[in-house]
């Protein structure tokens, strides 16, 4: 959405998209709010547990890490994560307050996502140095990426009248959901589902 060039970006900053999937993105908000101005638009960045366990950040570092194999993090990319179980609280809470319009809705901590790796294996008791710092440049990626997609949440805490979660209470309840058996019980009941 942005081109990341200096991050801590408000609502009211003009994106800039760098590619097709963050041009696609802003095309879709602003066919929303033409379609109907009393809508919420929340752009977001979540982690969490998925149904194929490979969809999130969180999960790759997990994944490598339990199995023992080097991975690297973007060092020089910078991100607002929330676990998505928050999100979806917060999510209820918009509804619930009535909210309308673009909402940046977000983490309250930002951070890079080599130090996101760390903090994930520093949670779940795993190897760290597993995890190699490397710049966005070298690894050779096609797409453009944003340096720093840094959001500020004022707007969305001032509406709701409270801080957004942050990280490290993510970073716990991501944990304990994987201690409850919550990345299995939620492939099962998706499976049972589809019957």
């Amino acid at each position: 959405m942005f081109d990341g060039q200096r991050g801590g970006y408000t609502e009211e900053d003009a994106p800039n998209p760098l590619g097709i999937y963050a041009k696609t993105k802003l095309d879709g908000e602003q066919g929303v709010l033409s379609a109907d101005p009393q809508a919420i638009v929340a752009r977001v960045n979540l982690f969490g547990w998925s149904l194929s366990g490979k969809r999130s950040l969180a999960e790759f570092f997990f994944n490598k890490l339990s199995a023992g194999e080097p991975c690297m993090g973007f060092s020089d990319v910078f991100f607002c994560p929330m676990l998505a179980n928050d999100l979806g609280e917060v999510f209820l809470k918009m509804l619930d307050a009535g909210l309308s319009g673009l909402y940046h809705t977000v983490g309250s901590e930002c951070i890079d996502k080599y130090t996101f790796g760390l903090r994930i294996a520093r949670q779940f008791g795993l190897d760290e140095n597993l995890i190699a710092p490397k710049s966005v440049q070298q690894a050779g990626l096609k797409a453009a990426r944003s340096p720093n997609l840094t959001l500020h949440t004022e707007k969305l805490a001032q509406a709701l009248g409270e801080t957004l979660p942050g990280l490290s209470t993510g970073l716990e309840k991501f944990y304990t959901l994987y201690q409850q058996d919550y990345p299995h019980r939620i492939r099962f009941f998706a499976l049972s589902d589809t019957g």
